[in-house]
């Protein structure tokens, strides 16, 4: 009986790190990013689901915290590692991408406006520094997040999330693939409330970084062809916003994003693309005593609330075929943008200002 023992304990162990080894190639094998990683693009990292799970990251900026990329909220209560004082947004050269469709805008480049993004509908997350953008971007682009969506073939069916926080803090989120025909889909909706405790700085107004966020995606493909669809609604109370004075009486910001895209393979090595994003934003500041100083008609005008409504659309349509040649791989094709930038209103100290007259496009 003491030999027996003795055998099933030093088994055991030995059986353990055989399944260990078993799942981990199971593992290895099965990450989908093998087949979209691509190696001698520059630097990346990727994050497998199961690494997000562990990581216990619900939002994008759980992610972004340990990366290279980093994490700073601005002035305006927006996502913006690079923010610098009072610019309203400084990381277009960090683009995001949804299924290697650019998520774009005129204002915000690929807008870390999404930046704060749900994640329960990622498969993996790749991040790219130091690439050749000539390859995935249309515009120049020192980093590159690629975020990939769920797939039927490897997470069937539905998933649900519910939470709640502190501060009235809460979300919830479902995810759902499944087939029609030849074709799959992956739909998502998720709701995100992040409300944080209320700062004040000697002033008579609280300042606040409340964001309610809701964004519907779905993504439907075959073999050959993908439709891609997320639309974002974001409203955020805007922290500091324009104001010096730390003391805002008013600081908001609307945001309606809406992207579709669709991607069509001819054969393994010609690929057509066209994608379509419009940005829809509303600014409110205030001040009851002065919010910054306006130059309008040689002299400056105290402004005590600024009014901004803006719309914004980006066009982009890519063809490419990669080629060899002896030992060489070739890849040349087209690709154009087209932007556009209307202010729809403009206020100061509550007087309208139309038109407006700078540059649009």
């Amino acid at each position: 009986m003491k030999y027996i023992v003795m055998f099933v304990l030093l088994f055991v162990p030995m059986a353990a790190n055989d399944i260990d080894n078993i799942l981990m190639d199971m593992e290895v094998n099965n990450d989908l990013s093998t087949k979209t990683k691509k190696e001698n693009n520059g630097i990346v990292k990727v994050y497998t689901r199961s690494d997000l799970n562990m990581m216990n990251a619900m939002h994008l900026r759980d992610v972004l915290k340990s990366s290279v990329v980093g994490f700073k909220i601005s002035r305006y209560g927006l996502m913006d590692p690079n923010t610098l004082g009072i610019s309203p947004f400084s990381s277009s050269n960090i683009r995001i991408y949804i299924d290697n469709q650019e998520i774009s805008s005129t204002l915000y480049g690929s807008g870390m406006v999404t930046g704060d993004m749900n994640l329960d509908f990622v498969d993996h997350i790749e991040i790219y520094t130091y690439n050749p953008s000539f390859e995935f971007s249309t515009e120049p682009a020192t980093i590159m997040i690629k975020l990939y969506t769920k797939t039927y073939e490897r997470d069937p069916g539905t998933t649900l999330r519910a939470g709640y926080g502190s501060y009235g803090s809460n979300v919830f989120s479902a995810t759902t693939t499944n087939q029609i025909g030849d074709y799959k889909y992956m739909i998502h909706v998720s709701k995100d409330v992040d409300n944080k405790e209320k700062s004040n700085f000697g002033g008579v107004h609280d300042v606040s970084r409340d964001t309610t966020k809701t964004h519907g995606l779905i993504s439907l493909y075959n073999d050959k062809r993908k439709f891609l669809l997320s639309v974002v609604e974001n409203k955020k109370d805007s922290f500091l916003s324009a104001d010096w004075t730390g003391d805002p009486s008013q600081a908001h910001i609307d945001i309606n994003m809406f992207h579709v895209g669709y991607e069509e393979k001819f054969s393994d090595n010609i690929l057509f693309e066209l994608t379509y994003d419009t940005l829809k934003d509303q600014s409110v500041f205030a001040n009851d005593n002065i919010l910054f100083m306006h130059k309008r008609n040689n002299s400056w005008n105290p402004i005590q609330s600024f009014d901004v409504k803006d719309e914004s659309t980006v066009i982009t349509t890519k063809l490419q075929k990669k080629s060899t040649l002896g030992n060489h791989d070739l890849l040349y094709g087209l690709k154009y943008r087209w932007k556009d930038l209307d202010y729809t209103e403009l206020t100061f100290n509550n007087a309208v200002h139309l038109p407006y007259t700078g540059v649009k496009k």
